[in-house]
């Protein structure tokens, strides 16, 4: 049964993506989860998620900009709070609201240690749904760029992304930075393709 469907109704998901939205973080974030929910189920072809793992990093990926609501230098810290304390989503078990709020909260530059507490199995799994939503995350650079994700293949023991879209460089200069989390905790090098719909616009 999927998390989301188990303890929220969707009125209820819309509602909570409403109350937080500025900037219209709300539309960022439902790109994002698409774009994760797409990487995750070519990549579980070759690794052993559960459903329960699709649907966490779902979550993840719709909540894990709520925090602009106070604050956009500290967003990441202000997701977790608002996860971990937003009356609506309280309805959600708390170690899987708790999951939620590491793996959103993950998905900029630092990882919150309370992840120490779990096993090491548990702990790398918590890890490579980060990189996922790190890698999809990217692809929605700016919020504004009208980026398509072509297609996902791995190729020769990589894992290349195909783009399209107009001014992609933005998205190749931070793709850079953020895919090292995905090569460390999947031991698997990925790449981005691109094609560029708009010179004037580089």
């Amino acid at each position: 049964m999927k998390v989301i469907e188990s303890y929220l109704s969707k009125s209820e998901q819309i509602l909570v993506l409403n109350k937080y939205n500025v900037h219209n973080i709300a539309l960022h974030q439902q790109k994002v989860a698409y774009y994760a929910l797409k990487l995750f189920d070519y990549i579980n072809k070759y690794y052993s998620f559960t459903k329960e793992h699709r649907d966490i990093l779902y979550y993840s990926a719709l909540l894990h900009d709520i925090g602009y609501f106070i604050s956009k230098k500290f967003h990441h810290k202000h997701t977790k709070q608002l996860i971990l304390t937003d009356p609506i989503l309280c309805k959600i078990p708390d170690d899987i609201k708790i999951l939620i709020s590491f793996i959103a909260s993950g998905h900029g530059k630092s990882i919150d240690s309370g992840i120490k507490v779990y096993s090491d199995e548990v702990e790398l799994k918590i890890l490579q749904l980060i990189a996922l939503l790190r890698i999809a995350d990217v692809l929605d650079h700016t919020h504004k760029l009208k980026i398509s994700l072509e297609k996902i293949e791995l190729k020769n023991k990589i894992l290349k992304l195909s783009i399209n879209g107009e001014n992609v460089i933005k998205i190749i200069n931070k793709f850079e930075k953020k895919s090292f989390l995905f090569e460390k905790v999947f031991n698997m090098p990925i790449e981005l393709e691109h094609h560029y719909d708009d010179f004037n616009s580089i």
